[in-house]
């Protein structure tokens, strides 16, 4: 329980609460905490949404999207520590060459403001380089290329095709495999997933036992199930949801109960359960079906020889 998100969120808005009810109480000026910002982070309780909504089939996308980000914490987290030595390395490589034209008494005051502005210091070298990486990195090496050399715009484009377009873009692929692979292993997104496709499979199946009830009684004959076989539409649609259909007299069988009509959900069901491949479950009932009759076979044939 003291692992819960949700637990501590709630204890931290009780506790902003209380200091809100303290500020309303009392005068003292020891209640300093701003009450804006305390009905602000009540806003907090809202994000307890998410879990009651996630049910509801028009916010399934909004719960996978807060599920995704759950699971991207520590590919973000090297992702940003990479991106963060990378830049600061160059960054600091710039402002090394830059020193002696800091120092140039002979070069234009302003021009020398100007580039500092720009890489004088650890924090305006920084945003700097975000700009180089992430953002308009056009002004700050025009910058450098008419106040202090051409080369340097050399530098940037190298700058760009190497880091850029190989760290930055691999490490973006690396952080969206890995979020992937987090969040489809993650049990809700699973059932989630099953839940949904299993819905859109129904709805399809429905669909198509309504194109073969010719009749529209809501049953299904032999007859009118044997246009399975000679409509390639259908077929091809089958084929889509990994339904395979070879014998028709004995997949009618394996639908019907026994009244020689199949009803909808008779349908919807048995193509349901024939869809794909045979599953370990399904061997290993038969595995037990083939052993019991053979045990059967055994004890007859040992009546019979005596």
């Amino acid at each position: 329980a003291l692992t819960c998100f949700w637990m501590w969120l709630d204890l931290v808005l009780l506790l902003i609460g209380t200091g809100d009810a303290i500020k309303r109480l009392t005068t003292s000026k020891y209640a300093v905490i701003n009450p804006t910002t305390m009905r602000i982070a009540r806003i907090g309780r809202m994000l307890r949404t998410v879990t009651i909504l996630k049910s509801q089939p028009s916010f399934s996308a909004l719960f996978l999207m807060t599920k995704s980000i759950q699971a991207s914490a520590h590919a973000l987290l090297w992702s940003l520590v990479l991106i963060f030595f990378a830049m600061t390395c160059t960054g600091m490589l710039i402002n090394q060459g830059l020193y002696s034209y800091f120092l140039d008494t002979t070069k234009s005051l302003a021009e020398r403001r100007e580039v500092f502005d720009y890489f004088g210091t650890y924090s305006r070298m920084f945003i700097t380089m975000f700009e180089f990486t992430l953002g308009n990195w056009a002004p700050p090496s025009r910058l450098l290329m008419n106040n202090v050399s051409e080369w340097w715009g050399l530098f940037v484009v190298v700058y760009r095709c190497m880091f850029c377009f190989s760290i930055v873009n691999v490490t973006a692929a690396v952080f969206m495999a890995e979020t992937n692979r987090v969040a489809s292993g993650d049990d809700e997104v699973m059932v989630m997933r099953k839940e949904r496709l299993k819905k859109a499979n129904a709805e399809k199946l429905n669909v198509l036992f309504q194109e073969l009830d010719l009749s529209g009684d809501g049953c299904l004959t032999f007859d009118e199930f044997e246009h399975l076989l000679t409509d390639s539409v259908m077929r091809a649609f089958l084929s889509t949801m990994d339904l395979e259909v070879q014998d028709l007299h004995a997949l009618f069988r394996l639908l019907d109960d026994g009244d020689g009509k199949v009803q909808l959900n008779e349908f919807v069901q048995g193509m349901h359960t024939l869809r794909g491949q045979a599953k370990h479950v399904d061997l290993l009932a038969l595995m037990n079906m083939v052993q019991g009759m053979d045990q059967k076979l055994e004890s007859v044939e040992k009546r019979l020889r005596r």
